[in-house]
């Protein structure tokens, strides 16, 4: 058994290549990047919750008017914001995935998977610890809504933020 160390478990009969532990990010990471694209998908989710759960309550008294009126035109405003919330939400996925490190096929594929439901949230669960792995592992602290990117910025001691 040879003493490499560069992040692939190389046990003896042990033919697959898995990574072990991830480490400090490397230098073609921009953690300032990843803490502000997961913060912008974390408010996202609670955008699209609070959304949902908006629509889930206007949707009876919309239908008691019959559809008409000054309740369907709040409906078809809300529709257009929860539209509105998904696209930035996927854009954010996609930049979320680059900047982790993905390659853009893997980038794009994560951005269509967001898009199904369940698997979608799963996608995006996946690449919130992802993000949150990644800046913990660099001594950033990470809070219910991500890392605060001008923090990050503050700690690395970068002045482009």
């Amino acid at each position: 058994m040879s003493d490499v160390d560069d992040g692939w478990s190389h046990a003896p009969g042990d033919y697959r290549r898995r990574p072990m532990r991830r480490g400090p990010a490397g230098p073609d990471i921009d953690l300032v990047a990843v803490a502000r694209h997961q913060r912008a998908i974390c408010i996202c989710i609670l955008l699209v919750i609070v959304l949902y759960v908006g629509f889930a309550l206007l949707l009876p008294a919309v239908e008691d008017a019959g559809g008409r009126g000054p309740t369907a035109v709040l409906m078809f405003a809300w529709i257009a914001v929860l539209i509105g919330v998904g696209i930035y939400q996927l854009m954010n996925v996609f930049r979320l995935s680059k900047a982790l490190g993905d390659g853009t096929f893997s980038a794009v594929l994560m951005t269509i998977g967001s898009l199904l439901s369940c698997l979608g949230l799963i996608v995006l669960l996946v690449l919130s610890s992802r993000a949150s792995t990644l800046l913990s592992a660099n001594g950033v602290k990470v809070g219910l809504l991500g890392a605060d990117p001008g923090e990050v910025a503050q700690t690395l001691g970068d002045d482009r933020y």
